[in-house]
């Protein structure tokens, strides 16, 4: 995993490597999956999570008609009161600006029917649009500063592989101001800036960012976003040099699994040993 350590406070994981397990252009896949979905707000109290910010995406039921000229709303804020509250080990992803395009969408009066056309549409809509920014404080500071320092943010620039998306009955995105889509499975792509923070110091953040796109959009959002110490940890019970922790496991209840085998084996009662059992009564 590679971090390109830029702040004094977070971390910035590089947009070239692999981050927990998957590519950024992976994790821009459950974003989007995510952002489809039922509860796309969910509360991050669990630890070794993810926080995906939707940016200035408006869950607002609206009546839209196919053709008509719907102005898209400009701002999102998710501040004070609605503040996302994270432990220390919560990722941060931060969509700066976005494209995405499905199998059969039309753009620009041309329908994408394959992966071509739709990475043609989404790298066109998002790399001839026009200012973007990124910005972040800490309570404790007066000035918003850029939330890459002496990068640009061009070089978090992303497009994914074609990849399937699900949009479930119920998904908040259904009806929303400007959309048309219905419940399904679709092949989708997205490109966009995207930038994965982790490793917060405790505290209280503010984080800005914005992004004007191809013709009239432009999308503009803000998130108070609190970070506490707690950070999720199994307790390794193998034993060797490692430190233990407070974790679930080895507290009183647990069995430990290689304990139960001992006992098992004890018994006679063993599939772990020449790979069968040794009489025809056993249990399972």
């Amino acid at each position: 995993m590679g971090i390109i350590a830029l702040a004094n406070d977070y971390e910035i994981a590089n947009p070239k490597e692999v981050f927990r397990g998957l590519t950024y252009g992976q994790w821009v896949a459950v974003w989007y999956n995510n952002l489809l979905s039922v509860e796309p707000d969910v509360v991050y109290r669990g630890g070794n999570d993810m926080a995906f910010l939707r940016g200035n995406v408006q869950y607002q039921r609206t009546e839209y008609q196919k053709g008509a000229d719907v102005k898209q709303e400009a701002f999102y804020s998710s501040v004070n009161e609605r503040r996302i509250r994270i432990q220390k080990d919560t990722a941060v992803f931060v969509p700066v600006i976005t494209s995405q395009f499905l199998i059969g969408d039309e753009y620009q009066g041309a329908v994408l029917n394959d992966e071509l056309a739709l990475r043609a549409a989404a790298r066109s809509d998002t790399v001839n649009g026009g200012e973007i920014a990124a910005r972040i404080k800490k309570s404790d500071s007066d000035d918003m500063t850029p939330l890459v320092r002496n990068r640009d943010l061009n070089d978090f620039y992303i497009e994914t592989p074609l990849f399937p998306v699900t949009v479930p009955k119920g998904s908040t995105y259904i009806g929303t101001r400007g959309t048309t889509i219905d419940p399904g499975v679709y092949q989708a792509l997205v490109a966009g800036i995207f930038v994965i923070l982790e490793n917060f110091e405790k505290g209280l953040y503010r984080i800005a960012f914005s992004g004007r796109g191809v013709g009239n959009y432009l999308t503009k959002s803000e998130y108070d976003i609190s970070v506490y110490e707690n950070r999720a940890r199994l307790d390794d019970v193998s034993g060797g040099p490692g430190p233990t922790t407070s974790g679930p496991i080895g507290k009183i209840g647990y069995v430990d699994p290689l304990d139960f085998v001992g006992k098992w084996k004890d018994k006679g009662f063993s599939r772990f040993d020449r790979g069968q059992n040794r009489g025809g009564d056993e249990g399972p």
